[in-house]
């Protein structure tokens, strides 16, 4: 495939400085992640697919709790970082999701854990079936998405059902703010394509931010109770 990803340019801007604060940036520390590593069940001894590893924050955390991990990304900027914070403790390689997970067999995975990644697909009937194959039968894909609700509000749309190229500017990372775009589609398009694709969705969370956020930045955390930022799902192949 010979067209990057939607977001391709903005993560070769944002690569490093991501590195630099992924593990203490509020939105991503104190809201997102404490939400989506609720939902991961005992991993030790477990195989596992951290789909969109970026620079390595969660496939470390994977590691570190007893899993062994594959990491695939498809910024090899992303993936450059990654590799100087996983080293050897991880098997990491550089791969676009919209293409198969040739190198994976079939029924081999316990878990295929996806943070912040699935919005920047703009099919994911394709992905989520070749997820469903690599998995184990009872095994899970858990992922994080920007909320559905909170991107339609601010990127409104003529029709809410359709799948639309967005962009947001990101300053929490860069001096300059970055334009990072993904995908907006209706909550329905991912629930509907993991039935179609085999899962059973276990949990679904509209996760607040910690009172940790709360102290870093009080006016995002009061307007975050009320307007959900992220969601995510955790689903099981039957």
């Amino acid at each position: 495939m010979n067209n990057h990803f939607i977001a391709y340019d903005a993560y070769k801007k944002l690569a490093k400085r991501y590195a630099e604060i992924i593990d203490v940036k509020p939105h991503n520390a104190e809201y997102e992640r404490p939400s989506f590593l609720s939902l991961i069940p005992d991993i030790k001894g477990k195989k596992v697919l951290d789909a969109g590893c970026g620079t390595g924050s969660l496939t470390e955390w994977l590691v570190d709790h007893g899993s062994e991990v594959i990491g695939v990304d498809a910024s090899p900027h992303m993936l450059e970082e990654a590799m100087k914070r996983i080293k050897y403790k991880a098997t990491l390689r550089l791969h676009d999701l919209r293409e198969p997970l040739s190198f994976i067999e079939d029924e081999s995975i316990d878990l295929v854990a996806s943070s912040l990644v699935m919005h920047y697909l703009e099919n994911i009937d394709y992905v989520f079936k070749e997820f469903n194959r690599i998995i184990k039968p009872g095994g899970y894909f858990i992922f994080s998405i920007e909320h559905p609700f909170s991107v339609f509000i601010d990127r409104p749309s003529d029709n809410y059902y359709n799948v639309e190229p967005v962009s947001f500017n990101w300053d929490g990372f860069t001096e300059v703010p970055v334009l990072v775009p993904s995908y907006r589609r209706p909550l329905e398009s991912y629930t509907e394509t993991l039935a179609k694709s085999g899962f059973c969705i276990e949990r679904l969370i509209e996760p607040k931010p910690t009172l940790r956020f709360k102290e870093q930045l009080p006016d995002s955390y009061e307007r975050h109770l009320i307007n959900p930022l992220f969601m995510m799902i955790k689903a099981k192949k039957y």
